[in-house]
């Protein structure tokens, strides 16, 4: 139990590494995107307008450069975490399971990356019809509206590369692989699910990401790699980026909203018993004691 606990403690702490990496990064670019907007309006034009005027400008900008923000903060994560690893002298890629895996597999982590999006739009439009999670749904929009606005190559680039990325290696590399140290495999697939899900900080965006988490996870374990599940991540922000750019509001009614949902939830159930068949059964054995 004490292990448990301590691996616990330690996967915590990398979550909150990679969670201040993103806090401090985004200050410091708001900051900067601030002091810059600022000297290029000119003191002189600044003091004819509200402070209030000012102060909803320079937040228009800064979430006008969110996709920078939001690539910053997921390249120094990246590569923090490759120092951790540097420091510890352990090899990132046998560690965190960057390894070459069954041909089949990457086919059906693309197909699994699309089928989740389709759940996960259907899933999320439906509570938002039903009236749940107000609060949460108008958090995430305001959040979400750099995606819109900005240059779509560009968000691509970052929400459906880059940050993915990040996230894979955080958790299904590194706190899958600290908590698999001292608990068994459905518990480490179920926590890190979890961890990822709170790491959104959003109810809404905790619910579907707690079960793409969850998912990850368990592709994961049945491949030996990181890969499926990087592309898996990748695909789903993809798809979901362009795809609010072509499909609006198009679907709008509950009925519409059902048959995505149902689609989705059948093509995964049919790709999570593909990922099972084509990987045969493994026994990962747990290590005494944790390391940080």
């Amino acid at each position: 139990m004490k292990n448990k606990i301590k691996g616990f403690l330690v996967a915590l702490m990398y979550m909150a590494i990679g969670f201040s990496v993103q806090i401090i990064v985004s200050i410091i670019g708001g900051i900067i995107i601030a002091v810059s907007y600022t000297v290029k309006q000119g003191a002189d034009s600044l003091t004819g307008a509200g402070k209030e005027d000012t102060t909803v400008m320079i937040a228009k900008q800064i979430m006008g450069n969110m996709n920078y923000i939001l690539l910053a903060s997921s390249i120094t994560t990246i590569l923090i975490f490759m120092l951790i690893y540097k420091l510890r002298k352990k090899k990132l890629s046998e560690e965190l399971r960057f390894k070459k895996t069954k041909a089949s597999n990457y086919g059906v982590a693309l197909l699994l990356g699309v089928s989740v999006y389709l759940f996960n739009i259907g899933f999320i439009s439906l509570l938002s019809k039903a009236g749940l999670f107000k609060g949460s749904f108008d958090a995430l929009e305001k959040n979400m509206s750099f995606m819109v606005e900005s240059n779509i190559f560009l968000t691509i680039l970052v929400v459906g590369i880059v940050a993915p990325f990040a996230e894979e290696l955080l958790f299904r590399g590194i706190i899958y692989k600290t908590l698999s140290k001292s608990m068994s495999i459905p518990t480490v697939i179920i926590i890190q699910g979890v961890l990822f899900g709170i790491y959104h900080m959003n109810i809404v965006q905790g619910l579907y990401a707690t079960l793409l988490g969850i998912l990850f996870g368990y592709v994961t374990y049945k491949t030996k790699s990181l890969w499926p599940a990087i592309i898996m991540h990748m695909v789903n922000n993809t798809v979901s980026t362009i795809a609010s750019s072509i499909l609006g509001e198009s679907l709008e009614t509950v009925f519409s909203l059902i048959i995505v949902l149902s689609l989705g939830f059948a093509i995964t159930a049919v790709g999570t018993v593909l990922i099972k068949r084509n990987n045969p059964k493994v026994i990962e054995h747990t290590k005494v004691g944790i390391e940080v």
